[in-house]
């Protein structure tokens, strides 16, 4: 369970980071080797919570999941 929780810490940085490069959703997905409802679920969270952070994003998440 610690490394799902470290490899998704990377998978969100990562599909933030890449929202912030303006990538399109399905380009994101496949560079992070992830599925495009992962990456729309974690962007639903960012942009929804101002100033939200990894925490954050994971407890959501837990809801998604």
């Amino acid at each position: 369970m610690k490394d799902h929780h470290k490899d998704l810490d990377k998978v969100i940085r990562n599909v933030i980071r890449d929202m912030n490069a303006n990538r399109p959703v399905e380009k994101i997905a496949q560079k992070n080797c992830v599925d495009i409802q992962l990456v729309e679920d974690i962007l639903q969270i960012y942009t929804t919570h101002p100033g939200i952070d990894l925490d954050g994003i994971l407890d959501r998440l837990q809801f998604y999941l």
